[in-house]
């Protein structure tokens, strides 16, 4: 019993030597880095690195499984949202479920719920579509080089201000309106990053208003280029036709264009 002990624990011993020299000889990967790192895709770890990525953040998201989006993806096919107040989805849940739905109508079949209308009414989907929607808000942030522009938020409902204002005063047509709004919304999801109005970004537009003449909105913009700064991996141009703007932006010490000349 001894003698076979001994040559038990001599073979373990030979073979943990060996394995530990292949290991030794084995190439390094090289390390991957990122600003963040969530682990795994269920929803909301799904939403949280595209949140992180929408704000100029490089971001990993890790998943062990083959396996993307949960039980959303998996067959519940039923919405978390039906047990709670739903006026509080909002954010990337709501853009998540817009898609969803979008993905019906767009085959020709009837919305299955209505992701404005803040009610109980059950909210219900099939994994093959959710899988999809899922899919596509990744795919958006999956290549960084993709995104060559930046844009706050809010411009998209400053945007739909201006036209539509020169659709009311006669100026431009309604075809043309749709033309230009259906054209943003495109290039809105495959050439922009957005960046949402955080706490972090009004703080900074409020110490801008404290040091120059500015108005609110545009201390908003200068502000959302002077944080992308921060993170952005390469150099940052603020691109504006107003001078005023402008001189504001270029005393910030920001690399600024004049679209207009």
């Amino acid at each position: 019993m001894k003698l076979r002990g001994l040559f038990a624990l001599f073979l373990f011993s030979f073979l943990l030597a060996e394995s530990l020299a292949q290991d030794s000889k084995t190439p390094k990967a090289e390390a991957t880095k990122a600003d963040v790192i969530v682990y795994g895709s269920t929803p909301g770890g799904v939403c949280a690195a595209i949140a992180a990525a929408r704000e100029g953040a490089s971001v990993i998201l890790l998943e062990p499984t083959d396996h993307v989006g949960g039980m959303s993806t998996g067959g519940l096919s039923h919405c978390d949202s039906n047990q709670m107040v739903r006026r509080t989805l909002m954010g990337l849940s709501d853009e998540w479920h817009t898609r969803v739905v979008k993905d019906y109508t767009d085959r020709g079949l009837k919305a299955p719920y209505d992701p404005g209308q803040k009610n109980q009414w059950k909210w219900t989907f099939g994994p093959n579509v959710a899988m999809r929607g899922t899919l596509q808000m990744l795919d958006l942030i999956a290549d960084p080089e993709a995104h060559r522009f930046a844009i706050l938020s809010l411009a998209r409902a400053e945007l739909y201000s201006a036209i539509r204002r020169r659709e009311r005063a006669g100026e431009i047509s309604s075809i043309l309106v749709a033309q230009l709004l259906n054209r943003f919304e495109s290039h809105l999801e495959t050439h922009y990053l957005r960046q949402s109005v955080s706490d972090s970004l009004l703080d900074l537009a409020c110490g801008l208003i404290d040091r120059h003449p500015l108005r609110a909105y545009d201390a908003l913009q200068i502000a959302g280029c002077l944080m992308l700064r921060t993170t952005a991996p390469e150099p940052l141009v603020f691109v504006c036709a107003d001078q005023r703007l402008l001189n504001v932006a270029q005393l910030e010490n920001l690399t600024c264009m004049d679209p207009t000349t």
